[in-house]
């Protein structure tokens, strides 16, 4: 509907506004379109009655399709007007088949007036994005309307706190409220806000500025196509953009909207890596990760983000064709400088921000943004008749770029725009006289960093190129070591640091216990450049980000196989880039000591996802045989547990192997410990008979150097060895003193498989209140470091607890949750164990063939693993279920087989 300003002058100072729509109005349009046209006319009219009644106004309108805003002085009367007008909504006789359900929030501030008849600013945006929440005959109410009503309210009515959630604009999250009254609907679904629905989409500490036909326009591209790009120059405000852009279309993908930053990436093998880390999907052993990737997503209808792919065109192509033709529920939203070339592919280029059409045009999109972002730094500035011409020249000569006009509003806080004007004019000679809009705009922006590079002193200028080395976010910490040098002294860069935050040359990231920073793309590449262009400069600071990472991975050794390993392990998942960058230096240089230090520190932390990736970066340093003794024998250990866990068996013997000989060759008791408890494994998967001497020496060992993280380890296998002889009393001890070792050190992930170990231990003694109790401790513990096996493991034996006591529909449930944690990260134990179990189930509650396919599929993983106490249990199952069904000579056949098994058990 379109409505004329109907006279009045619009209140000032703080305002409540009132905005709303007729939710499903294109639906209604659709089928009624001539009764629509004298709704709509009737319910303008209602809408300027209810508004003249409480004393409110009604601006020129600034929504979309069959909505209005108005504004009252008083937050109370606007309140009224919601009641009142619902009421007045429900009892109008409207005609067959319309049911109009108008949604309304109400949201109060001091916005700005873009003319006489018109507002503008964040209050408006912010109420419009409250809007967007609520369901047809819903009144919500922001919490800053809420504190000026609360006791003010219409007989009757009252407010139902909804508690805080996430608009759309990304911003902070706002405390809804639900406008009651006995009169008014008062049951609705959950709001729709970003907290519903499975994202990654991050917090923003700026306001979304303008961009309505951008958003309408490429939200049209997304809706009818499976992959669109936002191309444009760099700057433009793709990644915003497409952010926002996701944020709105959050309820079409329930299964996901997730955001990839690929601007840290440089090696193009990685593409896929860094995708699986941001949806959660872990790297699956003997598994291409492109794989696993069209595993997960095959059936669900997710929205990935693809930021920045521009220097990694080739690799974004092929993961993209891959995953858009083999998952048909995908969406892909990709920002480049040019479009990918996917077949499908609708490209949506980004302009520059609409520019002042005269002097005195103070309501454009790029106004708007240097307002927005000078009073950021400048509170008190407004948009005045004084500084109008000199804000919109600024904006006419940097083309409307949204980075160069936050670079250049950065200024206000020391400069007048009058000033920054007269700087830019002398700055960019060849972008005067109208031929600046045929320049390229990556050149402009250029001269836009060129110019605030120049203005920088020369140790901010230090600071800022030897930033560049960083990938992804950076700690001060880490700035500290990098950018100190020559005269920078290392308690100087937080100050320099600070300025260059205050000039928008470096981004702060998160609200995480510590702060972290980043460079914008652009500005990195700007920033290296500067650093190259220096001789020896950049292989310097390269040197100090190795060394800092070297250092860190020391400090983390301990603490991650300590108590303190859930706080690095996050902190760790923060500079997974940087570690990326210091392995990458270290082989360019030919620093392969260093890398093998880096690898072989950090190795607990790699395990978790990274187990694939860690092989290769240390395969040259293992190959190369650098380092003393005992670190290559640590890192050689390393390499054959991971070996070992991606299915390499060829290289993970000889590797353990080559670890234990010098362990002993140095005669260091921890180191030979750890060697005897890897070498013990290996022959417990072997069935070697040896695997029982081994892990006792490692004990002896380990539990005499005070160790803990691999003594617990050699505990595991010696309970493991137990539980396959059927000797559980003897399993329950080696738990036991497993569980005792690790909670002692502290360490959640030790804990948690203890407790793992127990609850099988007790659950084969017939001590099923003791398993329950622990399986749940352990389900709690490993939660806290997302470690997926004693996840499934336990969550299958508290099936098998379940079905012991007679409650098979939580046994068989149980069993399907362990399924949907093991099925995804391929735990091959967990799923054989839940599949067994899950056959019991199936055994009892129906007819005894429906526990055959289970038992069929757990034999395939048990027979992979060599697990052969396992697999004989499965035999003997199989071997029930076949009596069951009148199959006696296969019975004795699947009996022999599991006898056999038996007999070569260790």
């Amino acid at each position: 509907m379109i409505s004329e300003y109907r006279g009045g002058e619009l209140p000032v100072g703080t305002v409540t506004f009132v905005l709303a729509d007729v939710e499903g109005s294109t639906r209604l349009w659709e089928a009624h379109p001539e009764a629509m046209k004298s709704v709509v006319g009737r319910l303008n009219a209602v809408i300027d009655e209810t508004v003249d009644a409480h004393s409110g106004v009604r601006p020129v309108e600034q929504g979309e399709g069959d909505s209005f805003v108005a504004a009252f002085s008083r937050a109370s009367d606007a309140v009224s007007f919601a009641v009142d007008f619902q009421r007045r909504i429900a009892s109008e006789p409207w005609p067959d088949g319309i049911d109009l359900a108008v949604r309304i929030a109400l949201h109060s501030g001091e916005p700005h007036l873009r003319d006489e008849g018109n507002y503008m600013g964040e209050v408006l945006n912010r109420c419009a994005r409250l809007r967007a929440l609520a369901h047809g005959g819903q009144v919500l109410v922001s919490g800053a309307t809420a504190d000026l009503v609360i006791d003010h309210l219409p007989d009757g009515a009252f407010l139902k706190d909804l508690g805080l959630h996430r608009l759309r604009d990304l911003t902070r999250a706002e405390r809804v409220g639900q406008l009651c009254h006995p009169d008014l609907t008062a049951t609705f679904p959950p709001l729709r806000s970003l907290d519903r629905l499975p994202n990654n989409l991050p917090l923003q500490l700026t306001t979304f500025v303008g961009r309505g036909d951008e958003m309408i326009g490429s939200a049209r591209l997304l809706a009818a196509n499976r992959m669109v790009t936002l191309t444009g120059a760099g700057g433009a405000g793709k990644t915003r953009l497409a952010v926002q852009l996701a944020a709105e279309r959050l309820e079409d993908h329930p299964d996901g909207v997730w955001l990839v930053d690929l601007a840290p990436v440089s090696d193009a093998a990685r593409v896929a890596a860094v995708v699986a880390g941001a949806m959660g999907v872990s790297e699956v052993p003997s598994e291409a990760l492109a794989d696993t990737l069209v595993r997960e997503l095959r059936d669900a209808r997710v929205l990935v983000v693809l930021d920045n792919c521009e220097h990694l065109l080739d690799a974004c192509v092929g993961l993209t064709e891959r995953l858009l033709r083999s998952c048909p529920g995908l969406t892909i939203l990709a920002t480049s400088r040019e479009p990918l070339g996917v077949e499908g592919e609708a490209s949506y280029r980004v302009p520059s921000l609409g520019l002042p059409a005269d002097d005195g045009d103070g309501s454009c999109e790029s106004v708007e943004l240097f307002v927005d972002r000078a009073a950021l730094v400048r509170p008190t500035f407004t948009l005045t008749h004084d500084n109008a011409s000199a804000v919109v020249e600024i904006c006419r000569r940097l083309d409307g770029i949204p980075l160069a006009i936050e670079l250049a509003a950065a200024r206000c806080r020391a400069l007048a725009p009058a000033q920054i004007a007269t700087q830019l004019s002398d700055r960019f000679g060849l972008l005067a006289g109208g031929r600046r809009a045929a320049l390229p705009r990556q050149r402009t922006l250029e001269a836009s960093v060129d110019w605030s590079y120049e203005l920088l002193t020369d140790d901010e200028r230090s600071v800022l190129s030897r930033l560049a080395v960083f990938a992804g976010g950076f700690s001060l910490e880490a700035a500290e070591v990098v950018c100190s040098g020559d005269s920078i002294e290392a308690w100087r860069v937080v100050d320099l640091l600070t300025s260059l935050v205050d000039k928008s040359l470096v981004q702060v990231e998160g609200d995480g216990p510590a702060t972290r920073f980043r460079l914008l793309e652009t500005i990195r590449h700007y920033a290296r450049a500067k650093l190259i262009a220096v001789d020896g400069e950049a292989a310097a600071a390269r040197d100090r980000h190795l060394g800092f990472f070297v250092a860190l991975g020391e400090r983390a050794r301990v603490a991650l196989v300590g108590r303190d390993m859930v706080a690095w392990l996050s902190r760790l998942d923060d500079e997974i880039d940087n570690l990326r960058a210091a392995h990458d230096w270290a082989d360019e240089s030919g620093r392969l000591e260093a890398s093998l230090e880096l690898g072989e520190s950090l190795w607990v932390f790699w395990q978790r996802r990274y187990f694939g990736e860690w092989l290769e970066r240390m395969r040259p340093a293992l190959t190369a045989g650098v380092g003393d003794q005992p670190l290559r024998a640590r890192a050689l250990l390393a390499a054959a547990w991971m070996s070992w866990n991606v299915g390499d068996f060829d290289s993970a013997v000889p590797a353990a192997e080559e670890g234990s000989r010098i362990a002993a060759e140095v005669d260091d008791g921890p180191l030979l410990g750890h060697a005897l408890d890897v070498l013990g494994w290996q022959a417990l998967s072997l069935l070697e008979e040896r695997a029982d001497a081994l892990l006792e020496q490692a004990v002896e060992l380990l539990r005499a150097a005070g160790e803990h993280w691999f003594l617990a380890d050699a505990l595991w296998g010696l309970a493991a060895i137990a539980i396959y002889r059927g000797e559980h009393s003897t399993a329950c001890g080696w738990a036991i003193d497993a569980l005792a070792v690790s909670r002692e050190s502290g360490n959640p992930m030790l804990v948690a498989r203890s407790l793992m170990f127990l609850v099988i231990a007790r659950a084969n003694l017939g001590q099923f209140a003791d398993a329950e109790r622990l399986a749940l401790e352990a389900i709690d513990t490993a939660a806290l470091v997302q470690d997926e096996l004693p996840l499934a493991v336990t969550q299958a034996w508290l099936g098998w607890l379940a079905l012991a006591r007679g409650d098979i529909a939580t046994g068989l449930a149980l069993c399907d949750e362990a399924l949907a944690l093991s099925r995804p990260h391929n735990l091959a134990f967990g799923i054989a164990m839940a599949l067994w179990t899950r056959a019991r189930g199936e055994y009892r509650s129906s007819s005894p063939g429906a526990a055959v396919p289970s038992l069929e599929e757990a034999e395939v993983y048990l027979a992979a693993m060599g697990q052969a106490w396992a697999l004989a249990c499965c035999k003997a199952m199989a071997a029930e279920v076949a009596l069951a069904r009148g199959e006696t000579e296969n019975a004795g056949r699947l009996v022999d087989e599991g006898l056999a098994l038996v007999g070569s058990s260790p």
